[in-house]
Parts: C-alpha cells; structure tokens; sequence
C-alpha cells in the first residue's frame, strides 16, 4: 500500500481499525484456547503457581468477576497490553498460541512478542490524538494483516472456519451506546445474526422518536478485500444507507412497536451463503411519534 499518497488522517483512522481487528482476533483466539482449560483462566496455575502476573490476576480477573454483565469474556477485562503478554507467555506459548501465529513471527515467542508489543505505543497515541510516523503506519498494516491471516489459516487447518468462505459481520455498534463485539454477536439456526441477550433489557429494544438521528456501524471480517463484498442499510425492508456504517433520521413512517433495521453483506459470488446474501445481521427498535406531535 502506498501510504505516502494517501490522506493520513485517513491512515490514523484505517491504523485504528487495523489494531481493533487485530484485539478482535487475539481476544478470541485467547478465550477459545483457555477457557476449555480452565474458565477463569486469568488466574491459571502451573505446578501450584500462578501462570500470569500479579496485575493480571488481580486488576482484570477482579473487574470480570465485579462487573460481569459489562464483560462477555474474562480476556475483555484486559488490556491490549495483557493480552499480548498472555498469548507470548514463555509457559503457554509453544504449547498453546505457536500454531496459530507460526504464519507471522516463523522464529517463535521473542519475534511475536517484538513485532505485537510494538503495537501497543502505536495504538496509544492513535488513541490520545497523538502522531504517529509513516513507519508506524507501514508496521501496523504489515504485522495485524500478517498475524490475522495466520490466525486464520490455522482455524481453517483445524476445520474450524465456516465452510463457507465468506465475509461475516464480527462487530455491531449504535448511537445507543452497545458495542457488541463476535462473542456478543448471535447465530440463529438459519445463519442469520442479531445481538446477544446482553443487549436486550428486561425484554425490552431501545426506544427512539420522530426526528431522532440513529448512527449504526458494523466490522467485516478484515482478511476480506473491501472492495470485494457490498454493505447496504434496510430500515423496514427500505434501503436507507451504504458501508460498514450508515446514520437514519427517523421520520413518521418509521414509526412502530417492532421496527427492523438489517445490514446486509453480500460478495460478488454467484453464489451466496443465505440464498440471496452472505450474511445479515438484525436489530429491533420501538420508535415512537415525535414528543410535539398533535
């Protein structure tokens, strides 16, 4: 990528998703591998010892167990810095993590945690509006897109992968403050996605009026080209906006006690894993008339 001609406020921002993606995959990668070993793995033993360090076992461990409705998994509770620390730890990582990022770092634990704890000083300044060098941005793109596909062709040599080869929906977020990330995403029986429990209170969907502007945004699979899928908006089966993210102000025909609002994802395949898509994800709202309505 020629990042020399491109606008670099527009690289901050496509670092940033880069590095989201990347937390995205490790996250997972982290919690699928020790939760069948022990569910509350932050405080994993060896030999009658502690596998990880003090703050780990304490800060993250007691924030999950404290605010367990704010966490979906123990590894959510931790840092970016932690879970790097985790997934190179001497003690687990031949036997544990190798397989999975020996794609990227073909020299073993001191490479990986090298090339991923270089990461973490780029991600701080993106995050504090802080600059960052063209370098920076060259190592970004390089080491999230090298270790995400590594990732990836090890869960499909486990036939872990879809069968389908195709870009899903790994993230949801809304003006309505949910951020929902891939363990907080649900399957249904017949492919399609919506949100976890998590985000539905006492059975209730979030409420909005006539003249309100909602914003939604979703992440696509990332090892997806983005010119080779389409993302469109329906509210009530009309289209209302285009991309991973859309905004709608509300007007009275979108008024309703169960109100739809779908993203759709779709390659450009002949064929497609939902017939006539690749992968939708839906969430409901009630959306009242406006409070000055006659």
């Amino acid at each position: 990528m020629a990042l020399k001609y491109i606008d670099f406020d527009n690289v901050r921002s496509e670092c940033r998703r880069e590095i989201e993606n990347l937390e995205i995959w490790l996250r997972r990668l982290v919690h699928q591998t020790l939760a069948p070993i022990s569910p509350t793995y932050l405080t994993l033993e060896q030999d009658g010892r502690f596998v990880f360090k003090k703050s780990i076992r304490e800060n993250a461990n007691n924030k999950f167990v404290v605010n367990a409705d704010a966490y979906a998994r123990p590894v959510d509770a931790c840092t970016f810095d932690d879970v790097i620390y985790i997934v190179c730890h001497p003690s687990i990582f031949d036997s544990y993590f190798k397989n999975f990022l020996s794609g990227a770092f073909s020299l073993g634990r001191n490479e990986a945690q090298s090339y991923l704890g270089s990461l973490v000083p780029i991600r701080n300044n993106l995050s504090h509006a802080n600059p960052i060098t063209l370098k920076q941005a060259y190592r970004v793109f390089f080491v999230c897109g090298e270790v995400i596909e590594s990732i990836k062709n090890r869960y499909k040599d486990l036939g872990v992968q879809n069968k389908f080869n195709v870009p899903l929906i790994q993230a949801y977020r809304d003006s309505f403050s949910r951020n929902a990330g891939p363990e907080e995403i649900r399957r249904m029986n017949n492919g399609e996605a919506t949100l976890s429990f998590k985000f539905i209170k006492q059975n209730e969907w979030p409420e909005a009026f006539v003249g309100e502007r909602i914003d939604f945004e979703v992440d696509i699979d990332p090892s997806f080209e983005l010119g080779s899928y389409t993302v469109w908006w329906t509210i009530d089966a009309k289209k209302f906006g285009e991309g991973r993210s859309a905004s709608i102000v509300l007007e009275d025909a979108h008024v309703g006690e169960h109100v739809r609002v779908l993203c759709w994802v779709k390659t450009d395949h002949e064929w497609h894993r939902l017939n006539n898509c690749d992968d939708v994800l839906y969430v409901n709202l009630k959306i009242f008339p406006s409070l000055n309505a006659g």
